[in-house]
């Protein structure tokens, strides 16, 4: 479950969302979504929504070396020679080997093409397999999604007598490998505009480069290639890479390919269209579980293939070890996890180090990446291989892990990495050290709690299958445009069961007021012992989608977090309440999720306490009294409230600071707040008669003005001045007091004078200035209040 503190509701403007939404005729939520995405102007947004790789992509031309890169392969085509493609082994280096075997035999190349092996090879250029190409007579070495750091395998490839072209994009390192020609958007001096793609997509403008060079048009069938190598490597989906995936997602959507159309069917996906969510969760996993546990070459082979029933049992073995890959995962997980358990104080650490004797180098990686998510902590996860540990670590967006790694740098055989990923390999007997030493550089660079994000609060009712419908426009969704999250308020969970293979996912309803939606929270079923579906609201964090069954639609909620309850009102519904003792004053438990104040109530009475209950007049408390014995509890207002217990419960709020103040509050041991939404905006409205502000004593004084006969205003007209300033809601016996301290009126026994203003100002009189103050305290008060998690503020009874 998710901790209150880490949740950001993202800002929104409804202004500025309606004109969006009424120049592009578009529903508000998603002209509020793209303003969230910095499109605030019609033309940008137009773009964003509709524009694909045609009006998106330049001049592949652009990149530097582009021209010497065509000019080589031409040449090696032109005398038959024999080029060598070496990629990766995660989906974008199979998807870029693939594209660059097709694509040049297309154009009349000969070509070898070969990925490695994660845990024989490793990454980057192998050696041994460039001597071997050589061996073989290959006369050039092609490389794509790896070799900008290769210095070696540069260096042996052109001792071997070979032409080496490197197309790459990760970041570059200090020293550069000196090929023939480096393809890379980060290259310094690389002139085109668009830099954050993948490696396919370097090798997709290779090949649209050639058939430039050769008069042809660009070609659109190895779209399907970049769209899935682009999501899978978690590039933005922003600009040109947003065009081509677009574009990409149509190719994709006519399962043209053999080897896709096989894994999507193993894959259990209907046919299209498809968004990024199949290709980032459907086809990615299945193509990258080949690289984790056996051998790239098998996805290679797989999207290469021209014969059904070969591709069928390749993609079936895919699903396979992709299922084989989340039971390794799984396990991993659970061992992480019981030992958190067991031992609570590793995560005090604020990091989580981890090794396991037998744990797998495939898995490493995305098992700190679950672990980041659940527990917001950076995660670092490794497996031991004779006296070393190799793994991979992931960090939340509140720490730079690579900064924090160059903290400790000595501790580590050798690391590499960014911001939120790295590698590393560190000594058995060095991880205790690694711990203790990574808790101390972590909190050096931890800035506050890590966020988790949310676009918008949205009711339920407002969750609906029009507006799953529309959230289409945005796609294709992933890293820098993300899949909307939204937050609804007070939920109740409902129908809840445990489902999936592994028993890790839950199937459940939403429900607020009398709506219901269906929803799936997957790997949230550890969380099933902290929902209590009975007894409390809870905060719940989704992504909605619209799903169908039996011809008819519907909306269906993809739950991402439950805001964790107040652990004191959880251990008291469930008769496990122990309390801490008062520490410089009361304590402020948040009970108003509680579906039944009542059955709360009930709860601190079988606990043999005493409370004293707040409420707000006669009315409210004669239906406390009718719901439980009075003889078990005192009923009081603020006004008449009595020192000596040790639990007040607040069932309606308190209308100025000094209520908060009360010897009885204060020298509580628990202050319990149980009214709702319902009561705060109660006294809100009476306290808007009360606190006059400038516009409505303004127009009190008008009225006055207005129904004054030569500056005297008799007592039967009292009632027509009342009914002209109802829609002001004001009272006008606090307007007179204020209007009296300027001498602006004066009360006789049968009328009022009006007299001139004379430039008297409002702020010359006390008792507006009190009320401008007294508005102020509320509103504090109120913001204080209207926050959800009472307990991350400071004690309000303190402040």
């Amino acid at each position: 479950m998710l901790h209150p503190r880490r949740l950001m509701v993202r800002p929104s403007d409804p202004e500025q969302a309606r004109n969006l939404a009424q120049a592009l005729n578009i529903p508000e939520v998603i002209a509020q979504l793209l303003i969230q995405r910095q499109l605030h102007e019609p033309e940008a947004a137009r773009s964003f929504l509709h524009d694909d790789a045609s009006q998106l992509s330049s001049d592949p031309m652009l990149f530097r070396d582009m021209a010497k890169a065509v000019e080589l392969i031409e040449a090696s085509i032109s005398q038959s020679e024999l080029i060598f493609i070496h990629g990766d082994y995660d989906v974008d280096g199979i998807c870029s080997t693939v594209l660059l075997a097709e694509g040049l035999k297309e154009l009349g190349a000969r070509t070898e093409h070969h990925v490695p092996c994660r845990f024989t090879e490793g990454y980057g250029v192998s050696l041994k397999a460039v001597e071997a190409a050589a061996q073989r007579g290959a006369k050039m070495l092609l490389t794509c999604d790896c070799g900008s750091s290769s210095h070696q395998a540069v260096d042996l490839a052109h001792s071997l007598g070979m032409t080496v072209i490197v197309t790459d994009h990760h970041h570059l390192p200090a020293r550069l490998p000196t090929p023939d020609a480096h393809l890379n958007p980060q290259l310094p001096d690389c002139t085109y505009p668009f830099k954050p793609m993948c490696g396919t997509t370097v090798a997709y403008k290779l090949i649209c480069a050639l058939h430039q060079q050769r008069g042809q048009a660009w070609p659109t069938h190895f779209l399907d290639l970049v769209a899935v190598a682009t999501i899978a490597d978690v590039m933005p989906l922003v600009g040109e890479n947003r065009g081509l995936v677009r574009s990409g997602l149509r190719q994709l959507a006519q399962l043209e390919r053999l080897g896709l159309r096989t894994l999507a069917q193993a894959s259990g996906l209907e046919e299209g269209p498809w968004g990024s969510f199949a290709v980032g969760f459907g086809l990615g996993p299945r193509l990258n579980a080949a690289g984790r546990l056996e051998h790239a070459r098998l996805g290679v082979e797989l999207l290469l293939s021209s014969e059904e029933e070969p591709a069928r049992k390749l993609a079936s073995y895919l699903d396979k070890l992709n299922q084989q890959r989340r039971e390794l995962e799984a396990g991993m997980r659970a061992q992480v996890e019981e030992r958190l358990t067991q031992d609570p104080a590793r995560l005090e650490l604020g990091v989580v180090v981890e090794a396991g004797e037998d744990w797998h180098q495939g898995v490493v990686g995305i098992t700190a990446s679950r672990v980041v998510d659940r527990f917001g902590l950076p995660a670092f996860i490794m497996g031991r291989v004779g006296d070393v540990c190799k793994g991979s670590a992931r960090a939340p967006e509140n720490v730079n892990l690579h900064a924090a790694m160059q903290k400790c740098a000595d501790v580590f055989v050798k690391f590499g990495g960014h911001a939120r990923a790295a590698g590393f390999t560190v000594a058995w007997d060095r991880v205790d050290e690694m711990r203790q030493r990574l808790s101390e550089a972590v909190a050096e660079v931890r800035q506050g709690p890590a966020p988790v994000h949310v676009d918008l609060e949205l009711d339920l009712k407002a969750a609906n299958v029009e507006l799953a419908r529309s959230l289409r426009m945005l796609e294709p969704l992933g890293e820098a445009n993300r899949t909307p999250v939204f937050l609804a308020r007070r939920v109740r969970l409902d129908n809840l069961k445990v489902i999936g293979k592994t028993g890790e996912h839950l199937r459940c309803r939403l429900v607020q007021g009398n709506l219901e939606r269906k929803a799936v929270a997957f790997r949230m079923a550890d969380d099933r012992p902290h929902i209590l579906d009975k007894h409390l609201y809870y905060d719940v964090t989704f992504e909605l989608e619209e799903e169908s069954w039996e011809g008819q639609s519907y909306a269906s909620l993809r739950v991402q977090n439950v805001l964790e309850p107040e652990p004191q009102v959880f251990a008291l519904l469930q008769h496990k309440a122990r309390w801490n003792e008062p520490n410089g004053g009361p304590s402020l438990v948040d009970g108003r999720n509680v579906v039944s104040r009542r059955a709360y109530l009930e709860c601190l009475l079988n606990l043999g306490h005493t409370p004293q209950v707040v409420v707000h007049d006669q009315a409210q408390r004669e239906k406390v009294q009718g719901a439980l014995p009075q003889h078990l509890l005192s009923i009081e207002t603020y006004s008449s409230l009595r020192a000596g217990f040790d639990d007040v419960v607040l069932l309606y709020p308190p209308s100025c600071r000094e209520d908060l103040l009360q010897p009885a509050l204060q020298q509580a041991a628990r202050v319990h707040v149980l009214f709702g939404g319902r009561e705060l905006r109660q006294e809100i409205q009476r306290q808007s008669h009360r606190w006059l502000d400038r516009p409505r004593l303004e127009g009190v004084w008008k009225a006055l003005v207005r129904h004054a006969r030569q500056g005297r205003l008799e007592v039967q007209q009292f009632p027509s001045v009342e009914q002209d300033i109802r829609p002001l809601r004001a009272s006008l016996d606090q307007a007179v007091q204020v209007f009296e301290e300027l001498q602006l009126v004066e009360r006789k026994s049968d009328s009022w004078i009006i007299r001139p203003s004379g430039g008297r100002k409002l702020e010359e009189s006390r008792r507006y200035q009190e009320m401008c103050q007294g508005r102020e305290q509320f509103m504090l008060l109120v913001e204080k209040f209207d926050d959800r998690h009472l307990r991350l503020e400071e004690h309000l009874v303190g402040a």
